[in-house]
């Protein structure tokens, strides 16, 4: 988990590098937006989205572990800029039942895309 977070924090600095404007006092200042969502684990759209990802962006790192009943993943993909989305699922493993949340980082032009692939 501290690997997907470190990962994380470093793909922002980059993407903040990229998307930067220079301050007067010489900070370069970047506006990242970030949009989650959750939709049931059975939503055919979580695994079209998947495969856009996988077609689109790199996989930057991924892992899964499991606790009782319950088994988690968590994907983490990266385009060339540093936007990131990551994708999580929760799925009770004696149900089915389960979540996927997706997170998407990045400037409004790049969250506003991912989002519509999702519609």
């Amino acid at each position: 988990m501290k690997k997907i977070l470190v990962s994380l924090v470093l793909c922002l600095a980059v993407s903040s590098i990229a998307f930067a404007e220079v301050q007067k006092d010489g900070f370069d200042v970047t506006i990242l937006y970030s949009a989650t969502k959750s939709f049931n684990i059975s939503d055919a759209r979580i695994a079209a989205f998947r495969k856009y990802l996988e077609g689109n962006l790199d996989q930057n790192s991924s892992g899964s572990w499991s606790s009782n009943d319950m088994f988690n993943e968590e994907f983490v993909y990266l385009d060339k800029k540093g936007n990131t989305v990551k994708v999580e699922t929760e799925k009770n493993t004696k149900t089915g039942v389960g979540t996927a949340t997706i997170t998407i980082i990045g400037p409004d032009d790049f969250v506003t895309l991912t989002r519509a692939v999702l519609k």
